[in-house]
């Protein structure tokens, strides 16, 4: 288990723990320009109970560390239950995830641009980024998945082009 001080910097937090941000932005604290404040200095500034944030912190790390510990062969398991896994952990994570990055990257570029330049070129590539990946998981979840699904209940090993499809799909699971 990660303990989490009121000494701890919140945007050292951050870097090393990204779903802090989610317990820092529902406190309004700032993580990012604010990011040089202990946590201790955060909370005590806005008013708020530094034992709660710390606990919250410590909630989420080890709500995070178990969903981490789940170590299993996928090669042994279904594959419509691999399909579910890849949907239900990394695409919901990536649903939830690429969408707050986008609104930092762009609050970034809002504060910052004008002194940085470059934060135009990282913010275009970031969404250009995640315009892909966002119509990967559309394909996989409409197209791949589905052929799959299909494939393990027809049990017919009519669609090599299925079976290769698979074997992909578990080389992804397993990045």
């Amino acid at each position: 288990m990660h303990t989490f001080t009121g000494s701890d910097q919140v945007g050292d937090v951050v870097a090393r723990f990204p779903k802090a941000a989610e317990v820092f932005k529902r406190h309004r604290i700032d993580f990012c320009c604010g990011g040089g404040r202990t946590i201790h200095d955060a909370a005590q500034a806005s008013g708020l109970n530094e034992d709660r944030i710390l606990q919250e912190l410590s909630d989420l790390y080890a709500e995070n560390a178990n969903l981490n510990e789940q170590n299993v062969n996928w090669a042994n398991e279904s594959m419509g239950a691999l399909v579910d896994h890849i949907v239900n952990v990394h695409h919901a994570y990536l649903n939830t995830t690429l969408p707050v990055l986008g609104e930092l990257t762009t609050k970034i570029l809002r504060v910052h641009g004008a002194n940085h330049g470059e934060l135009a070129s990282v913010h275009r590539l970031f969404h250009s980024l995640k315009m892909e990946f966002e119509q990967h998981l559309i394909k996989e979840e409409t197209v791949v998945f589905p052929k799959i699904v299909e494939f393990e209940n027809q049990k017919s090993d009519a669609s090599l082009e299925v079976k290769n499809i698979y074997t992909l799909t578990l080389f992804h699971a397993n990045i």
